[in-house]
Parts: C-alpha cells; sequence; structure tokens
C-alpha cells in the first residue's frame, strides 16, 4: 500500500492538512497549515521504494519532519482548523480537551493498567501515528474512528479502585 502514497513529496510541501498547497487562497489566509523548512532539505531518490525514501528524509531531516510530526499531530487531536466554524471549534474544545484530561488523569491513577486499556490506547496510538506521518485530513474523518474508543477508555476513568481482601 505504501508503493500508492507519495509521502516524501507531502513533507517537502511541508503541507498539514491534506493538500492545503493546492489551495493557495486558503493559504494565503492560514499560511500556518504549511511548514516551510529553516535549511535546504536533504533528498535522496532511491527509486519507487516509498518507505525507504520516507525513512531517507526522516533521516536527513529529521528537525523538519518531527515539527511538521508534532503539528500534525496536533491538529489531529485538537480537532479544529481555522476554516471552520467558531462553533464547530469551541464544541471541539468543549468536548475533546476534557476528555483528554480525565485520560491523563485516569492513565496517572493507574485506572488504566488493564489489558482492555492497553489495547485501545495501541490503537488510538498506532492511529495517531499514522495521522502524525502523513497528513491531517480536510473533515476530521480520521478521528471519528477513535471517538467511540476514546469514550470506552474515559469510562475507566470512572472505575473505582478494588481494596484488596486479606481473608
Amino acid at each position: 500500500m505504501l508503493l500508492t502514497f507519495e509521502i516524501p513529496s507531502d513533507y517537502i510541501k511541508g503541507d498539514i492538512v491534506y493538500n492545503i498547497s493546492g489551495y493557495p487562497s486558503v493559504l494565503a489566509e492560514y499560511p500556518y497549515l504549511q511548514l516551510k523548512p529553516n535549511s535546504t532539505l536533504v533528498l535522496n531518490k532511491v527509486g519507487d521504494d516509498t518507505f525507504w525514501e520516507t525513512l531517507q528524509f526522516i533521516n536527513h531531516n529529521f528537525t523538519f519532519w518531527f515539527k511538521l510530526f508534532l503539528t500534525k499531530i496536533f491538529f489531529f487531536l485538537a480537532h479544529v482548523r481555522p476554516y471552520w466554524s467558531l462553533a464547530h471549534n469551541l464544541n471541539s474544545i468543549i468536548i475533546l480537551l476534557p476528555l483528554y484530561s480525565m485520560l491523563l488523569v485516569a492513565g496517572v491513577k493507574g485506572k488504566l493498567n488493564n489489558i482492555i486499556s492497553k489495547i485501545l490506547l495501541i490503537f488510538v496510538l498506532c492511529h495517531v501515528l499514522i495521522v502524525g506521518c502523513s497528513v491531517v485530513d480536510w473533515d476530521g474523518r480520521f478521528l471519528m474512528p477513535i471517538y467511540p474508543v476514546l469514550f470506552l477508555l474515559l469510562s475507566f476513568y470512572w472505575k473505582k479502585p478494588q481494596k484488596l481482601s486479606i481473608h
């Protein structure tokens, strides 16, 4: 499947949201949806092996790639876009910020130390890594499969600690 993607060319463009560079008017209004490298990027064309080209790009341009990676994850998890309505963006913040906070608290309190939580967390982390390594979508459809999983994980926030009995 990687052969059908052109991940290194997306990295070179610095697009955070998929194909944002194809919309100059949107990019002119929201220039932070595309990252520009601080220095010349090192590119190694190694044929048709997209996976190897991607690894080479990351290796030679790690700082730029890492900033791009973290920015994509931020836009993905925040689920806000400057070109969406204020009401939509506020709803995303109002719903997701408490959810992430409760998940963090549940993790710190050890409530996510069961096998179900670990499987669900792996699913979410894989999804986040995939989006961070590729691009964030325009309409948020990549976040929708994570919602049910996040709500299941959130149920562990209210889990009462079990008391040990010495009988």
